[in-house]
C-alpha cells in the first residue's frame, strides 16, 4: 500500500488529527485510571499524550492537553478515594 498520499496530510504541522488523538488518549488513560486499583498509579502515562501534542501539534494544543488531562487524573483520583 503506498502510503505517499497521506504523509502529507498527517505529518505536517499542527494538524487537529493528533491534538483529537492525544485527547483521545487522555480519555482512555483515565478510564484505565479509573478502573484500576488505587494503589497502581497511571500518572506517567498521562505524559505521552501530551508529549505528542506538543511535538505534532504545538503549544496551545499541548497546553490545553496538559490541562485536560491534569483534570482527568484529578477526576480518577477522586472518585476511586
Amino acid at each position: 500500500m503506498d502510503w505517499t498520499p497521506l504523509e502529507p496530510i498527517l505529518f505536517r504541522y499542527r494538524h487537529p488529527g493528533w491534538t483529537a488523538a492525544a485527547f483521545a488518549t487522555i480519555a482512555m488513560v483515565g478510564a484505565v485510571d479509573y478502573a484500576a486499583d488505587p494503589a497502581i498509579t497511571f500518572s506517567v502515562f498521562y505524559l505521552i499524550p501530551v508529549a505528542a501534542a506538543a511535538w505534532l501539534s504545538g503549544t496551545g494544543s499541548a497546553i490545553a492537553a496538559s490541562g485536560i488531562a491534569a483534570l482527568t487524573w484529578l477526576g480518577a483520583e477522586y472518585a476511586t478515594s
